[in-house]
């Protein structure tokens, strides 16, 4: 996207996930998926930052009930260099750089199904988070 001043903001990203259980059908007791994505954005000549995880989940299913639990490992930088003129014409140059402070995560869910879904999840790494979520539809 052109954005005049600013220059061109650009985005991509791809992922991949994969149920193991495709190769080893009705030999495990568990489904196993494998994944992996990565996004990049850049807006103009300023900000440059990207972001991939590669991670497995393990799950299973008892009726109404799925329970799973997964680990994540993932990196992302940012670098910001622009700048800056002020009311009076002074420029300022601002930069740095970043990385993230999440490298790794272990996931803990499960998600209740009766018609609607609702799910709870707790992540453990450089930072704990809990959530939960509700599904309406199919």
């Amino acid at each position: 996207i052109d954005c005049g001043d600013i220059g061109k903001i650009s985005y991509a990203g791809v992922g991949l996930q994969y149920n193991i259980n495709n190769i080893f059908t009705a030999l495990l007791p568990v489904e196993i998926m494998v994944g992996f994505f990565n996004q990049n954005l850049t807006i103009g000549d300023a900000i440059s930052a990207d972001a991939t995880s590669y991670h497995a989940v393990v799950s299973k299913d008892y009726g109404v009930l799925t329970g799973y639990a997964g680990y994540a490992y993932e990196s992302s930088a940012v670098d910001v260099s622009y700048t800056m003129i002020d009311e009076e014409g002074n420029e300022s140059n601002i930069g740095f750089s970043a990385d993230g402070v999440q490298t790794g995560r272990t996931t803990f869910g499960a998600t209740l199904d009766y018609g609607l879904k609702l799910n709870v999840e707790a992540s453990f790494g450089e930072k704990t988070n809990i959530s939960t979520g509700l599904l309406i539809g199919f």
